[in-house]
């Protein structure tokens, strides 16, 4: 398993779009965290986004884009590996179809 995780990653490692997407990602939930701590401080009404059971709403709000790019993130790692060819390739060398999902899936 860990030389499918392994090879997953050479994959991965050279796309400008994956370092793009999850820079986007690591930078941006703390980003929006403080961004929300400093809107409390400013706007009166504003300390409701942390009162329950309303915290559940906007967490899940902004949770959804986070997942959004996540999905993006999906589509450009399983397109790269149908235009390279790479999914096939895999197969072809005599990677199960059940180890080729499982090491996406610890991937994603």
């Amino acid at each position: 398993m860990i030389n499918i995780i392994k090879a997953e990653w050479h994959k991965l490692e050279p796309y400008r779009s994956f370092w793009f997407v999850l820079g986007i990602v690591l930078v941006g939930i703390p980003t929006v965290l403080l961004g929300l701590n400093n809107l409390v401080d400013q706007i009166p009404n504003a300390s409701r986004i942390f009162q329950f059971p309303y915290v559940w709403h906007y967490v899940a709000y902004i949770a959804s884009w986070f997942s959004l790019l996540l999905g993006v993130l999906v589509v450009i790692i399983v397109s790269n590996e149908a235009k390279f060819g790479t999914m096939q390739q895999n197969i072809i060398d005599g990677l199960s179809k059940r180890s080729y999902l499982l090491g996406k899936g610890f991937i994603v």
